[in-house]
């Protein structure tokens, strides 16, 4: 339905309005010197209604396979090792600032930061190394406006900087997934790789008045049953070596990121690399859904140069991940905004300088 017209009045141009009755009329009073005319009170207005829009809340999502476990976000990696670092602020009982952002540096080791109800996976560890240093660079940011080396002003300033941050590192899923929504059109074909929370999330977020359809390179169907039966998103699991023949028909191709290097490429799980060059030959936009806390200044060349810690499984030995050069990305989704491969240096310099 259209807009409803707006009729015209009969009421001729030149006839004035009627004063409301609240507004009371200009009294006159007559006295030697002339007649003067008193202007009339302002009517008090009521104040304007405050309707404030409460912010949309991620609620937590249980997925299946891979992702058996509820997935909270005050459960994951890497807030699990910011909020370790605030518990070293909170608990410092020493006499000197650099004696507290030495400890921050200790703990920030993956091996050590995480170590109650959370484990340290694999694929968290770059995550979790970056997030680490920006949570430093933050909470250090504002000590020089401080005059005198007072401990307990500074670590109350360090606690109110880091607590910010893990604020945003909290909404980054929520931010991306309303970015990343107006990627997905009515009738859309989607490819997408692996099991990417931040993806998963999107899927889920899309409104229902828009219908799609998604194909996953999985292992599993597990999560296509799940989305099926949930949200009735039509979801097809398909085996690697069907993404050439199935590109051609896509329309667009979503991917996570376990790394975002820092000329804009990204470290993701293995099958990544050969799935965006064959979208970039059938002209298939790909957009990489990543939180800002995973840009790392790691600078890969190549294959060889990904961390070997990082590259291998720690069982199988087999490659786990690739590198995805930034030549075939077409746009970064982040909590940052939408981002060209070439703009992740100038935000890396924003966030680590």
């Amino acid at each position: 339905m259209g807009r409803k017209k707006h009729h015209k009045s009969n009421v001729p141009q030149s006839q004035p309005k009627p004063l409301p009755s609240s507004v009371p009329s200009a009294s006159v009073n007559v006295d030697p010197g002339g007649p003067s005319i008193d202007p009339p009170p302002q009517p008090s207005l009521p104040p304007p209604p405050q309707n404030p829009v409460p912010p949309v809340q991620l609620k937590p999502v249980k997925m299946p396979g891979a992702l058996e476990d509820p997935i909270l976000v005050a459960e994951t990696p890497v807030l699990a090792a910011v909020r370790a670092l605030l518990r070293v602020i909170e608990t410092y009982n020493g006499s000197t600032v650099n004696g507290l952002i030495s400890e921050l540096k200790s703990a920030a080791n993956a091996n050590n930061v995480v170590k109650q109800g959370t484990p340290v996976l694999t694929k968290s560890k770059l995550a979790v190394d970056s997030a680490c240093a920006q949570f430093i660079r933050y909470a250090t940011l504002t000590l020089s406006s401080i005059e005198a080396e007072d401990v307990s002003k500074c670590r109350e300033q360090m606690m109110c900087e880091g607590l910010k941050y893990l604020k945003r590192c909290e909404r980054s899923i929520e931010k991306i997934s309303r970015w990343a929504v107006t990627l997905i059109f009515d009738g859309a074909r989607i490819l997408v790789h692996g099991d990417s929370f931040v993806v998963l999330e999107t899927l889920r977020c899309v409104p229902k008045n828009i219908y799609f359809s998604v194909f996953i390179v999985l292992d599993n169907d597990k999560v296509a049953t799940f989305f099926e039966d949930n949200y009735n998103i039509d979801v097809r699991v398909v085996r690697d070596a069907e993404v050439g023949t199935l590109m051609e028909s896509m329309d667009l191709v979503l991917v996570g990121a376990e790394a975002v290097s820092k000329n804009g490429g990204i470290i993701n799980r293995v099958g990544t690399l050969p799935l965006a060059i064959c979208s970039r030959e059938m002209h298939k936009p790909m957009y990489v859904l990543a939180e800002s806390f995973k840009f790392s200044v790691l600078y890969p060349l190549n294959q060889e140069d990904v961390p070997e810690e990082i590259r291998e499984d720690e069982i199988t030995k087999r490659i786990r991940v690739d590198y995805t050069p930034p030549k075939y990305i077409t746009f970064l989704v982040t909590d940052r905004g939408l981002l060209t491969p070439t703009a992740v240096c100038d935000e890396l310099i924003e966030l680590y300088t």
